[in-house]
């Protein structure tokens, strides 16, 4: 995010521990850009197992939606991180993450539904590294 002549890099990760190892689907939900100010390659960085893969996100074209980011091997009880970065051409954030089971159905409505509304803040204050 720049900030004058400054390049200011945080990060929020968000830790996960999964009760049963297995294959997983990562989502992240991603809310409206009121502002117009979302950017267009927002970096995610999962890390499960020692293993790191890094993907770039548009938020720009994804609002109000689970964006699928892979399929991710976890193990039970170790933790892994979904990293979100502002080192982007604008804003990144995310609503919400969640873990679903490789070997769950996903035609069921339940798992379409929004997660619920909260406000906490920017990445900057909610985590600082």
């Amino acid at each position: 995010m720049p900030v004058g002549n400054y390049l200011i890099r945080t990060h929020i990760s968000i830790p996960s521990n999964v009760p049963k190892a297995g294959s997983y689907r990562v989502y992240a939900w991603f809310g409206p850009d009121p502002a117009g100010d979302h950017a267009s390659n927002a970096p995610l960085t999962i890390t499960t197992a020692g293993k790191s893969v890094t993907k770039r996100i548009d938020l720009r074209s994804r609002k109000d939606e689970w964006v699928y980011l892979g399929t991710f091997t976890f193990a039970a009880g170790r933790k892994a991180t979904i990293a979100f970065s502002n080192a982007a051409d604008g804003n990144v954030l995310a609503d919400a993450v969640k873990l679903v089971s490789a070997g769950v159905d996903l035609s069921f409505p339940q798992n379409k539904i929004p997660p619920r509304r909260f406000r906490f803040g920017t990445l900057d204050n909610l985590l600082k590294s």
